[in-house]
Parts: structure tokens; sequence; C-alpha cells
């Protein structure tokens, strides 16, 4: 069974290789990461890494990939960069069409800096994210992001477009 790091990550309790490979680069960066906590030498690599840049790229790849091989695995894709409009008009017409709201974030910038609904139907999830960077993304179900997309005239994608820090 996957530790709780590795199904929070995940969103999953699952069992097989794809797991087991996620399970051990977790439970590597968690090590390297207490290591850092527990011992700041200068003389040993963890320390050193810390240090670097290289080390923050490192955790941004490997959550990348994590992100990158649970929509590959689960069979999601996802809709990025929509048109807060158009955003409002999706996330209308799943509600009138079935689907129930099952969680909104509501802290105190709720849909001032940030969003997320999530509904459900049918045993599938749409998780509805916003913000006033980006606007908004849907990610879900492979059949429900493409009808989603035909409908409104949008792009659907397997995984989502990484934005690239220098």
């Amino acid at each position: 069974m996957p530790s709780r790091h590795v199904q929070m990550l995940f969103g999953f309790k699952g069992r097989g290789r794809t797991v087991r490979t996620v399970e051990k680069v977790s439970n590597f960066v968690k090590n390297c990461l207490l290591s850092n906590i527990l011992s700041n030498c200068s003389k040993c690599s963890i320390c050193l890494l810390k240090n670097s840049w290289w080390f923050m790229k490192l955790i941004v790849l490997l959550v990348r990939k994590a992100i990158d091989s649970k929509f590959k695995v689960f069979g999601l894709k996802i809709i990025q960069d929509i048109k807060t409009d158009d955003f409002i008009n999706i996330l209308d017409f799943c509600l009138k069409n079935g689907w129930v709201k099952t969680y909104e974030y509501d802290n105190f910038d709720a849909w001032i800096d940030y969003g997320k609904v999530k509904l459900v139907k049918e045993n599938r999830v749409l998780k509805f994210e916003w913000d006033h960077w980006f606007e908004g993304e849907i990610s879900g179900k492979a059949d429900d992001i493409v009808f989603i997309a035909k409908k409104f005239g949008l792009i659907p994608r397997d995984k989502p477009a990484w934005i690239e820090v220098k």
C-alpha cells in the first residue's frame, strides 16, 4: 500500500509499478528534506544542494512528473487558459446538467485571487480552478473534458502545459 504522501500526491490508494516508483521518489525527496532540516553541515551533498537552485528545480521536476503520471494513469485530461466569462459559463452549464458541487474554496480570497470547485456526477469528478493570473482550468476524466472542450470550442490536453521558470 502506498504511503500517505503518495496517496495525497496522487489521490488514490493503488498498487503497481508506477505507484512503487513514485513511492521511491517520494521517500527520497522526503529523506533529503529531513536531512536538510536535521543537519545543516557544509560537508554533505544534501546541504550543498539545499543552497543550490538545482535543488529547487529537482523538486519542481519531480512534482511535475508525478502530476503528468497521474493524468496518464487515470486517463485524465485538462483544459487550460479558459477566459473568466467562458469559465463561469461552463461551470453554470455543468451545474444545470446534473453535476453536483461537492467542494468550493471559501477562504477570504475566494474568487478574488483564487477559486476552486469540485463537481461530481455518477462517480466522475470535474475540478474547476481559477486564478486572476492564468484564469480558468478544468480537469477530469477524458470523456467529460473532451465533451466540454467540443461544446465550448476549447482545446483539451493530455497533461498540463507547464510554465518554464528560468
